[in-house]
This record gives structure tokens, C-alpha cells and sequence, in this order.
């Protein structure tokens, strides 16, 4: 009864939230100055039926492992072959539009679940962050993708662990591929157009891995560096594929990496290379290779200080280990010969000495702090008190009472970002800005924020 009436609540303050007057279809898109994205463009929105995005046969095979001991939601190991049913993804759109005069720009999201078979992309969380930005004129995507992993209890990562997320990051680029060809070759009458030349990603938790993944490792060499193996040992590349595979409706060719305007990452972070003296290494490895002004977009991150699972603080407890071959008669976590690509040599494997670090899991402050040193336009907002995720009570200083709210403020924010970034403001415009507990109540792209911090 308690949850009936708490949605029954945000269901009437997200009604009363005022639409503002209509503009002209050329004018009606988030990117114009003129709207306050606090508010709502479109009161009426639409939610399309799954649209699958995997091929129904790959060559190679597309695999996808499933463990019976992944938090109990499954019956038994298995590894299914071609088998891409999972791949597919739901559209929020604004209703009463004319797509036929323009198009809008998209958000692709990817649902948090730490990679376990039991947590899928139908979680109220990202239905609620979809809705909201549809409101606001930018089309919203919810994108599974592959999961399945084991959890070492002696380690940090296991290879199962290793595996799932570096395939999340292929099916993420899958995704994003097939959205772009699909949106160019459109049958009569779409019920919506996507401005693939303006596409934002987002992602909570996991999820923000495979965001964060697509938008910053520019290349394979890069990927691999953030998913290592150890010296005469298969790479990540040769076990499992590409990150650009060819598992997906859309071809390899398809091109991608221009059109990212811009990423939402929630209480999550990139893989980083393990470095003995970091100061400046994490910046240098993310700026290999960087030739493009849309190499490294900008990026809005909410974080929680006393997350456990990514930790917030660039310290120590970032620091990796993976885990060790097993002792005899024992599972093994080190590595594996199953669900890898086919033809490739095995197994694949982890580095095997336990006294040394391994990886760097890195958090939003790793990002805040990397963009910065590029020049690129970026904003943190941090809790205090905040552990991994949302709970009633954090509100990043905004004293918002519910998740709820406090998901659609996250929107709110995202929403004024994005449109900053469409008109292409910079920090010598906006400034960098790092909200600890503290709200922001900018309202639009071109009124710098003067309340906070």
C-alpha cells in the first residue's frame, strides 16, 4: 500500500510539473536556449514494444554464459550460441511532434544490475529516467545487454566478472550501430526520428561502465590496456572479439564515435590502467590517440562519497586485484576456456600473482578530474553520504524527499547539460563546476549557475 501511494504522489507532482508554452516544430527541441529543462516540453509521451538488435545468426558466434550460482537466478552453466533474444532495446519518444520537420536528439541508457542474469533493463529507475527525458524532448533509449557473471570471494574481479562487462561494452556499440542505421533507413510514417548526429549515452552502476567504455576507449589497444591479460596469455581482443564485433544488426562500418555529444554517468567508472606513479597517467591514457574535437565529450556524473563499489575517492581502495589460479579441486576464477570466440587460442586468463594490483576502478572523480585537464566541459555532483545508488534521503543537497525525486532532478540536470553542450559551451563559458551537497538550479544552456557551488 505504502509503494501505491508514494507512486500515486510522484505521479501527481510529475503531472503538475507545468509544460511550457509550445514553439514552432523547428524550434521545438531541447538544444533551443529558449526552454527552461527544469520544466517539460512534451506532457505526452510513448513507449514503443522491444526492438531486437542482435543478429539471429553471427559468424563467429556470438555467445552469451549463463552460471547457475549468479545470484541463484539460473539453473545451470551454460554458454548459448547465436542465441541474441536478450538484445534488445525500448523507445521513450515525445507524442503530438512533427518528426517530419526534425528530428530529435537521442539518450542511450544502460540499466545498473552489476552484471548478474537476475537484473534486467525492466527496473523503475531507468523507466523513470526515460520518461523524464522524453518530456523534454530528447528521445530515450533503455538497451539491455549481455549479463552473466561469477563473483570471486577472495578477489576483486574474476574473469567471469572481466568477460561479461567487456561484452556489455560490444553489445553497447551494437546498439548504438544499429540505432544509427535504423534512424537513416526509416519505413513510412516512423513514429519517431532520432537526430543520430546528436546522441548522448548514460548508464548507472554497470551500466555506467558500458557508457562510460563506449564513449572513451577510442580504440582496441585502449580496450585492452583497460581489460589487461598477462604477458604470452590470449588478449582480451583475441578471446572474446572486437569491441566493435559483428554480432549486431548494423555492420562494423557503421560510424559512431562523432556523434557522441556527451555522456550521463551515475555512481559508476572506467577500467584505468594500473600506473605505480599515477599523476598524469590517467590523463595521458585517455588522451592517446585524441586528434578530434568530439574525441573525449564532456560528461555529467552524480556520485555517492561512501560508494563501496565504485569508490569515490581516487586513493587506494581503487586499486584491483585480480583473481588467482585455484588450489586443487577448487573453482576456478583465474580463467576460463568457455563462451569465447570461436577459434580463439585458451584459455583466457588473469594475471595470477595476488600481491600485485592489477587494474584501477576508477569513479567519477577520475573522469571530472581527467576532462578538466583537457579542457572539456564537465560537472560533478557528490553526496556526502550517499553509498552505491539512490536511497531515500540522498539528494545531492536538493533536500528532496524520495528517489523518485531525486531521479527526476538527475534528469533535470542532465537535460540543462546536454542542451549546454548541442550549443556547444564550453568551460571558459560554464565552468567546470563539483556540487557537493549543494543544488544547482540552473534552468537553461546559456545562464551560467550563481546559487552553487
Amino acid at each position: 500500500m505504502k509503494t501505491i501511494i508514494l507512486a500515486f504522489i510522484f505521479s501527481l507532482r510529475c503531472y503538475m510539473v507545468k509544460a511550457q508554452t509550445p514553439a514552432p516544430v523547428t524550434d521545438s527541441t531541447p538544444a533551443n536556449c529558449i526552454w527552461k529543462l527544469k520544466n517539460i516540453i512534451y506532457p505526452d509521451i510513448a513507449i514503443s514494444a522491444p526492438i531486437r538488435y542482435g543478429k539471429l545468426t553471427a559468424s563467429p558466434s556470438f555467445k552469451d554464459p549463463e552460471y547457475a550460482n549468479d545470484l541463484t537466478c539460473n539453473s545451470a552453466d551454460n554458454c548459448y550460441v547465436n542465441d541474441t533474444t536478450d538484445l534488445h532495446y525500448i523507445v521513450y519518444h515525445p507524442i503530438n511532434h512533427r518528426y517530419d520537420s526534425l528530428a530529435l536528439p537521442v539518450v542511450v541508457l544502460f540499466h545498473p544490475g552489476k552484471f548478474s542474469d537476475c537484473n534486467g533493463y525492466e527496473v523503475d529507475f531507468i523507466d523513470s529516467i526515460c520518461r523524464h527525458f522524453a518530456k523534454r524532448g530528447v528521445i530515450a533509449v533503455n538497451a539491455e545487454y549481455r549479463r552473466g557473471r561469477l563473483v570471486d570471494p577472495n578477489a576483486d574481479k574474476s574473469v567471469q566478472q572481466q568477460m561479461i562487462s567487456y561484452m556489455g561494452l560490444q553489445d553497447g556499440i551494437g546498439v548504438l550501430r544499429t540505432l544509427i542505421k535504423k534512424a537513416r533507413t526509416p519505413g513510412p510514417n516512423p513514429l519517431f526520428k532520432m537526430d543520430t548526429t546528436k546522441i548522448f549515452l548514460g548508464g548507472a552502476s554497470a551500466g555506467g561502465t558500458i557508457s562510460l567504455g563506449i564513449a572513451y576507449y577510442r580504440t582496441q589497444a585502449m580496450a585492452d590496456s583497460a581489460f589487461p591479460t598477462p604477458p604470452g596469455q590470449p588478449t582480451t581482443k583475441q578471446a572474446l572479439g572486437p569491441i566493435n564485433a559483428d554480432y549486431y544488426l548494423a555492420d562494423t562500418n557503421v560510424i559512431f564515435r562523432p556523434y557522441i555529444k556527451g555522456v550521463l554517468n551515475m555512481w559508476s567508472g572506467p577500467n584505468i590502467p594500473f600506473y605505480t606513479d599515477s599523476i598524469g597517467q590517467e590523463t595521458n591514457f585517455f588522451s592517446q590517440g585524441a586528434v578530434n574535437s568530439y574525441d573525449n565529450p564532456p560528461m555529467i556524473a552524480f556520485h555517492g562519497m561512501k560508494d563501496n563499489v565504485f569508490p569515490y575517492f581516487e586513493d587506494n581502495k581503487q586499486n584491483l586485484n585480480f583473481s588467482v589460479p585455484p588450489k586443487s579441486g577448487f573453482f576456478n576464477y583465474n580463467s576460463t576456456s568457455s563462451c569465447l570466440l570461436d577459434g580463439a587460442p585458451t584459455p583466457y586468463g588473469l594475471d595470477t600473482f595476488p600481491a600485485k594490483k592489477d587494474l584501477v576502478q576508477g569513479s567519477s572523480l577520475n573522469m571530472y578530474n581527467v576532462l578538466t585537464d583537457l579542457d572539456k566541459l564537465t560537472e560533478l555532483y557528490v553526496d556526502s553520504t550517499m553509498k552505491h545508488g539512490t536511497q531515500d534521503g540522498d539528494d545531492f543537497g536538493t533536500l528532496l524527499a524520495t528517489e523518485e525525486e531525486v531521479w527526476l532532478y538527475i534528469v533535470q540536470r542532465a537535460a540543462v547539460f546536454f542542451q549546454a553542450v548541442l550549443n556547444n559551451k564550453s568551460p571558459a563559458d560554464l565552468g567546470n563546476n563539483f556540487f557537493l551537497d549543494c543544488e544547482n538550479k540552473r534552468v537553461r544552456c546559456d545562464k551560467p549557475n550563481t546559487t552553487c557551488p
